[in-house]
């Protein structure tokens, strides 16, 4: 089941099931209210990047306390 779909400023949606939102939460714990967080981050980034890893991803960063 997804949780939320967001729209991106790059004109494509973001999905996320309850499984990949558990693992992401676990991943970044000092996130306070972290839901809102993605999702402020997916629809209005401070800044998007292709990773290193893996050319078929992008990374969505906001700016939270001089932290992303």
């Amino acid at each position: 089941m997804n949780r939320f779909e967001i729209l991106t400023p790059l004109n494509f949606s973001v999905r996320t099931s309850d499984d990949h939102w558990q693992k992401l939460i676990t991943k970044h714990p000092d996130i306070a209210d972290p839901e809102a967080r993605v999702r402020q981050a997916l629809a209005e980034p401070d800044e998007i990047c292709q990773s290193s890893r893996d050319v078929n991803m992008l990374l969505f960063y906001l700016t939270l306390k001089q932290r992303r």
